[in-house]
């Protein structure tokens, strides 16, 4: 059966209409990942702190706006982990309130494990410099031993 005039029209526009739709809906997805979790907590509020933090390192620091959100959500998740963590040390203890000495818990774990992550980042590091210079050795033995 051959396509008529009319129905290739049709074709046409609901091709048009599906990239439409699904391009309208890439958009959507992607304004709704940036806009809506881009802080669990009031964003003036993190913005005033993160402004306030960068002031240590400089005075007249500009931030754009992707950089400003990025910085509200990653810093905000980490401050809801550090929460959660500390509410299942309380949790561990039989309370259902926070207290100083839970966070003063999470906090001193978490320095531990970045401390030893730290230090195996060193001796690898370390390791790698060894085996390197091994190496070198070597070539240069060999290199003596073939010239004699």
């Amino acid at each position: 059966m051959a396509l008529t005039r009319s129905m290739t029209r049709s074709v046409r526009a609901r091709r048009v209409l599906r990239a439409t739709v699904s391009r309208l809906k890439r958009d959507a997805e992607a304004k709704f990942r940036t806009e809506c979790f881009v802080c669990p907590f009031p964003r003036a509020a993190m913005r005033r702190l993160i402004r306030e933090i960068g002031q240590d390192y400089k005075s007249d620091l500009r931030y754009t706006q992707a950089c400003m959100n990025l910085l509200c959500r990653e810093s905000g998740d980490r401050l809801t982990h550090f929460l959660k963590c500390a509410s299942m040390a309380a949790k561990h203890a039989d309370r259902a309130t926070l207290k100083r000495e839970d966070l003063d818990l999470v906090n001193s774990l978490w320095r531990t494990r970045l401390s030893e992550l730290q230090n195996a980042r060193w001796h690898v590091r370390f390791s790698e410099e060894h085996i390197r210079a091994q190496r070198a050795r070597a070539f240069a033995e060999a290199a003596l031993a073939h010239l004699a």
